[in-house]
């Protein structure tokens, strides 16, 4: 029974996973295409349970949620988003662009106000929230499904298992 759910749930782990991808490029996050490629999911499970993990990189949290005002953001990340997006200025360095983009960043927080420019469906922030309330009907069923087989395997076992009663 395990194994059977084990295939619905590596089924809704893939789809996940394809549909995250979907919507960080809508949103335009992808420059080196670091957090969408890592994406992955596992599953795992043991006698009673399985659980579907989804793994990416660490600053996924910001990608979804932005970055509050008040702090810097490390400025060589920034610089490396610079230089990878080709972003230039023949009256500034790259450096200079860097530092201006992680100050605004600082003051501002993120999503900045200029970087809606970017994206395909006018969102910036909430990808992997997105993406589960997208699939909450297919999660569901997943989830629905196991219980149900869960349920009929229990009530097969216990019919099936030979039992002793002692008068008292």
């Amino acid at each position: 029974m395990i194994q059977d759910f084990r295939e619905d749930v590596d089924a809704l782990g893939r789809k996940l996973i394809e549909d995250l991808r979907k919507e960080l490029v809508a949103q335009g996050h992808v420059a080196k295409g670091l957090l969408h490629d890592t994406l992955e999911y596992k599953v795992s499970h043991s006698r009673n349970d399985i659980t579907l993990h989804i793994n990416g990189q660490g600053y996924s949290e910001f990608v979804e949620r932005g970055r509050k005002k008040g702090k810097r953001p490390p400025l060589k990340v920034i610089y490396d988003w610079v230089v990878t997006k080709g972003i230039s200025d023949p009256k500034k360095s790259q450096r200079s662009i860097a530092f201006a983009i992680a100050t605004a960043i600082g003051r501002q927080g993120t999503p900045l106000r200029g970087s809606y420019e970017h994206t395909r469906n006018g969102r910036r922030k909430n990808f992997i929230s997105i993406t589960l309330k997208k699939n909450k009907e297919l999660i569901e069923s997943t989830v629905k499904l196991f219980g149900e087989e869960a349920i009929n395997t229990i009530t097969e076992s216990l019919h099936n298992t030979p039992r002793t009663f002692k008068a008292a």
